[in-house]
């Protein structure tokens, strides 16, 4: 189920203080119209009244969608994810069903394993891809790269779709033809990361470090 909390806020701007409600854990599935405050970025996001400044609020969100069978946790630091979300996986584990279990750093992070997992694809392949489009930028500092979406031409070519924050600022966007290269790369390394992944219930980081150890091993074989 989702999970609201009350908190007692004090503005950083005008130091008035007031009640705000946030949100520990949200389940998409029962409450669908939470899905979309979490990917415009307006669920826990602060509002004084007094003043208009508008903050977010760190409460270290998890987000389960039961109908896809992943959760999400937006880890505070310290904070373990069994928390809120080891009982509910481990239960749906005895029910013979799996769940892909992530950590994640921040809300963008977050916002972009939804996107991924929404379109079906694998989190791991994708980091690797990342990986490699970053090393390709040559002398392009990259702060990151976020996955955007899938497009399909009228001659039913697809385009994957990436935002790159650069380190002056400056956004770009970036297609990637799945023919081109994300199709040979996903079958090469589709079956050696089936092999790899976490055991049942176990939670996993999957990020750009992760991404290098893998690839290291994957060159290693």
């Amino acid at each position: 189920m989702s999970l609201p909390i009350t908190l007692d806020i004090t503005c950083p701007q005008c130091s008035h203080p007031q009640q705000f409600q946030a949100w520990r854990s949200v389940n998409v599935t029962l409450d669908p119209e939470l899905r979309d405050r979490v990917l415009s970025g307006s669920l826990n996001l602060f509002h004084c009244e007094e003043c208009g400044t508008q903050a977010p609020v760190d409460t270290g969100l998890l987000y389960h969608d039961m109908e896809r069978q992943f959760m999400v946790w937006v880890q505070t630091e310290g904070a373990e994810p069994g928390e809120l979300g080891q009982v509910t996986a481990e239960l749906f584990e005895q029910a013979g069903t799996k769940y892909r279990l992530r950590t994640v750093a921040n809300p963008n992070d977050l916002i972009e394993k939804v996107l991924l997992f929404e379109d079906g694809w694998d989190d791991r392949i994708f980091e690797i891809v990342k990986v490699l489009v970053a090393n390709q930028m040559g002398e392009t500092p990259v702060a990151g790269l976020y996955y955007e979406g899938q497009e399909t031409s009228e001659t039913g070519e697809k385009t994957v779709m990436l935002t790159m924050l650069a380190d002056d600022g400056e956004v770009q966007r970036l297609g990637i033809g799945w023919e081109a290269g994300l199709q040979q790369l996903e079958t090469a390394l589709g079956d050696w990361l089936g092999a790899q992944e976490a055991a049942a219930g176990e939670w996993l980081r999957v990020d750009a470090d992760y991404a290098y150890r893998r690839l290291l091993e994957w060159q290693e074989q």
